[in-house]
């Protein structure tokens, strides 16, 4: 069969183009795979004798003996051995100095001048060091005739430490830097190989935890990463950069505090101490709104006082900071922001605080911070309506009225429905928020100025029904919810008789608790016994200690915490009536006290008075101390406590009320790992209402029933108060 003679055509002419490309694609390959000229970057040593043997390092050489032409002043040397970095030869017989020339290929290179003399470095050992490191250099022509040799690295002179005519043995100044070894004696020179000087001179940050990006800046570092290890305190960190004067690492897993290490191979270098601090913490953002270019102050801890290790985004945009210490930010809503979360990285530690809202209605303060019904309250913002009318003012929920209005100021009175919690402000369909508002003040609960039912009132502790029981004068009195109040127990004939009631009747009651039963607990000291006052009012004998009881507290669960008259504590079983001291309190004198549960509590003692300690599994810390011998506010590292006389923890929210100074005018707590004082910064004196202006006399107790009100017993005033949060 006959072939097509346009098919065969076709075929031909694919053919042809088939063989141009896989020609073009060969020369390509070609060019691709065309070997690298060598780069020379050093040579030693520079002097020696016939035999002498030079080693020249670079890059890109090609492991090929014969691959290489070299001389000295035009004598060609015999090359020794060649890898990818390295080629050593032998200084030929011919004594002559000159340049050394290496020929590879079609190119010449002039690498510099060999010069034949006695003098000469073989080696150095080792080759990279810090400060201090002891340079062992081997070679010959060392001893001095006049002078003894010196050695050079970078025109710093190291201090010779030994020396003969073969070795020498010099000491690294610090600040050294990298450089080739040189050797001067009887009037010649030597430079030999080269020493890679290794120091850390920075390193930042110095405070983080697992993941914080690490720079390290320094001299002479390693270019190869598996040939770095950095620990901190132990523990390996990933190294990600490096390069000869810098290198970052990532803080590893459980990272600790600690030394940080450099190593490489055998070095070891030493580091400044890494601090290991708690990821931030956001607790307020003021205003939660705002336009673009205005202030927000965002408040909190473990904020870091250098500016540049916080980094604060709003909705991924950066924010410039224009303040900074460790518990308080603030910074400028950047250019570009939308609605969305904050985020904030202090050395890469990351937290985020959820919906800011990017806008020209914000709220900044509002004054007062709590009060009662009617009380004026002016909350100052920007992006108000100078309308009273176009502004809708909400305390959780509630409205209120507002008075009177501008841009960046509302003022209005607190309604008598208003609830503790969020206030919110709309105008005009804008809505902004993050202010709160706690509705409370004080009230008298129970009153014996003027009918003389209270005497000489101290102790003071609720049940689980809201009823509150005060000790007077050896009276048990028993004040309802209402505020009626009735003697519950004592008064009868004789001394330590039980019964029922006021047939009953007491000795020196110096400690009140009540167990989870509402079960009365009374300590007397003199006859040494634990007495029960059943809800019913029937007084029995619980237990009789080895000790003289003195105070006692119980929490919500009915543990109970007890001190004897030496100030030791015990842990007191109600079930079994035993007591049993508290590790680590046998020698201490305790002055008061507040349990939390049956593993921790608060408390003061003689030796500190002025401060508040915890105890916790065996542990105690320092809470709060006297800075100024005054109240201040703020957080625990910067308020200040006076003499807590009492105090009682509120196991709802986890909050310490204690009455503070000499005579415990002023109530305070702590929240939140801050101080706060609630009343009597305006002195002693007779008033309630709002926090601000309650006076108190002589307060000398203090309890919380189960929904958070604190009573406080004031024998001064003969009254009982209330505090109370709607």
């Amino acid at each position: 069969m006959k072939m097509n003679i346009s098919v065969l055509l076709r075929v031909t002419i694919v053919l042809f183009f088939l063989g141009v490309i896989v020609n073009y694609a060969c020369k390509k390959k070609e060019v691709l795979v065309k070997k690298l000229d060598p780069i020379f970057s050093e040579f030693y040593p520079n002097s020696g004798g016939p035999g002498t043997l030079i080693t020249i390092e670079g890059e890109n050489l090609e492991a090929n003996l014969d691959a290489y032409k070299i001389s000295i002043a035009e004598n060609e040397a015999d090359v020794v051995s060649v890898t990818k970095n390295k080629l050593v030869f032998m200084a030929p017989s011919k004594s002559f100095s000159g340049e050394i020339v290496v020929k590879h290929e079609s190119s010449t290179k002039n690498i510099g001048k060999f010069t034949y003399q006695d003098l000469t470095i073989k080696g150095i050992s080792p080759a990279n060091g810090s400060s201090g490191t002891v340079i062992k250099i081997k070679g010959s022509g060392f001893a001095g005739e006049l002078d003894p040799a010196k050695v050079i690295i970078n025109e710093k002179e190291l201090s010779v430490v030994s020396a003969s005519d073969t070795v020498l043995y010099a000491e690294v100044p610090k600040g050294t830097g990298t450089g080739a070894v040189e050797v001067h004696v009887n009037g010649k020179e030597s430079k030999g190989q080269s020493f890679r000087y290794q120091e850390i001179l920075g390193v930042k940050p110095l405070k983080g935890g697992m993941g914080t990006r690490v720079t390290i800046s320094g001299m002479g570092f390693e270019l190869d990463k598996q040939n770095t290890v950095v620990d901190f305190n132990g523990k390996l960190a990933e190294v990600v950069e490096v390069s000869e004067t810098q290198m970052v690492v990532i803080a590893p897993t459980e990272v600790k505090s600690g030394q940080i290490t450099v190593a490489f191979g055998k070095l070891k270098l030493p580091g400044p101490i890494f601090t290991v601090t708690p990821k931030p913490i956001i607790e307020k953002v003021v205003p939660l709104s705002g336009p673009e270019d205005s202030e927000v102050t965002i408040t909190g801890d473990f904020f870091s006082t250098i500016a540049e290790e916080n980094k604060i985004y709003f909705n991924g945009v950066l924010a410039e900071i224009t303040k900074v210490n460790q518990r308080e930010l603030k910074v400028k809503i950047p250019k570009g922001a939308s609605n969305g979360d904050i985020s904030l990285a202090v050395n890469d530690q990351k937290v985020n605080w959820p919906d800011f809202l990017v806008q020209n209605l914000g709220l900044l303060n509002i004054n007062p911070s709590n009060g009662i019904s009617g009380e004026e309250i002016t909350i100052t913002g920007m992006g108000f309506s100078k309308n009273i009318h176009e502004n809708k003012v909400f305390f959780n929920g509630v409205q209120a009225n507002v008075k009177s209005a501008n841009d960046t100021e509302l003022k209005l009175n607190l309604p008598e429905e208003a609830k503790s919690g969020q206030v919110t402000v709309e105008v005009n369909g804008k809505v902004a928020h993050g202010l709160n508002f706690e509705h409370t003040g004080s009230l008298i609960f129970a009153n014996g100025r003027d009918n003389a039912l209270f005497n000489r009132i101290d102790l003071i502790i609720a049940d689980s029904k809201g009823n509150i029981f005060v000790h007077d004068n050896n009276l048990i009195k028993k004040i309802s919810p209402t505020g009626e109040i009735d003697v519950f127990a004592g008064g009868g004939k004789g001394s330590l008789v039980n019964g029922i009631g006021k047939l009953a009747s007491f000795n020196r009651i110096l400690g009140l608790a009540i167990d989870k039963y509402d079960n009365l607990l009374v300590s007397e000291s003199s006859s040494k016994l634990i007495r029960k006052i059943t809800p019913q009012a029937e007084v029995s004998t619980l237990t009789e200690l080895p000790f003289n009881p003195n105070l006692m507290k119980s929490d919500f669960m009915g543990n109970v915490l007890i001190s004897d008259s030496n100030g030791r504590l015990y842990f007191f079983d109600v079930n079994s009536g035993q007591a049993t001291l508290v590790k680590g309190f046998e020698s201490k004198r305790v002055r008061q006290f507040a349990i939390v549960d049956k593993n921790e509590f608060y408390f003061n003692d003689t030796n500190k008075p002025r401060q508040i300690q915890n105890y916790k599994n065996n542990v105690i810390t320092t809470v709060a101390t006297d800075k100024l011998y005054r109240w201040i506010d703020g957080p625990l590292d910067v308020g200040s406590v006076m003499v807590p006389i009492k105090m009682t923890f509120n196991n709802i929210n986890n909050n310490l009320f204690f009455l503070d100074g000499v005579r415990g005018v002023a109530l305070r707590k702590i929240v939140l790992g801050s101080l706060l004082t609630l009343s009597g910064l305006n002195g002693s004196g007779f008033e309630v209402g709002s926090l601000g202006r309650t006076k108190m006399s002589r307060p000398n107790d203090i309890c919380i029933d189960r929904k958070g009100n604190v009573y406080v017993s004031d024998p001064g005033n003969k009254v009982i108060y209330k505090f109370y949060s709607k």
